[in-house]
């Protein structure tokens, strides 16, 4: 394993809700820069396979006031393991219990400014049940096919990359 090219000369963590804000001080070559990012707690992203259709979200999301196409996902609670997240998320959200799960691997969204690794799954499911939304998500599911769903990543409409991804592993 290559060693880091940075020595830490100092570190700052922030606590902001759900984030952490590291502001460090890094010296390279002689030279001491700042440099910062978030901490973000592991979290999961969910395909979910109904019989012969995919289950998709449309979802309201605040930062980007904008209405997405995604499918269900969320933060890895302490103690808990990424399938039995993803399995929970599916409840959760579009309200399916699923009778396989299926390892997508996982992706690091955006390692330039923070730590996030994002596992990546798809689900064969079974029951539908109830979802159980938190108190800030509004989110509406549907069924499409998987031309509809190709063409939305081909078009754009499903602009979350982690959705994409979990499009593009699944189908390969």
């Amino acid at each position: 394993m290559n060693k880091s090219p940075y020595t830490q000369k100092s570190s700052e963590i922030t606590k902001i809700g759900r984030l952490e804000i590291h502001m460090d001080q890094l010296e390279h070559k002689g030279v001491v820069q700042p440099y910062s990012y978030a901490s973000v707690p592991e979290g999961v992203h969910v395909l979910p396979i109904v019989g012969d259709k995919v289950c998709l979200l449309r979802q309201y999301r605040y930062p980007i006031d904008q209405w997405t196409y995604e499918f269900p996902g969320g933060a890895i609670e302490d103690g808990m393991s990424p399938e039995e997240a993803a399995l929970r998320e599916l409840r959760e959200e579009a309200g399916y219990e699923a009778a396989e799960l299926i390892s997508l691997g996982y992706v690091h969204p955006s390692y330039g400014y923070t730590d996030e690794k994002v596992y990546l799954f798809a689900a064969i499911c079974s029951n539908k049940i109830d979802e159980s939304l938190e108190p800030l998500e509004v989110i509406e599911s549907d069924l499409y096919t998987f031309d509809e769903v190709d063409q939305m990543v081909e078009d754009g409409r499903i602009s979350l990359g982690n959705a994409i991804l979990c499009w593009i592993r699944y189908r390969r």
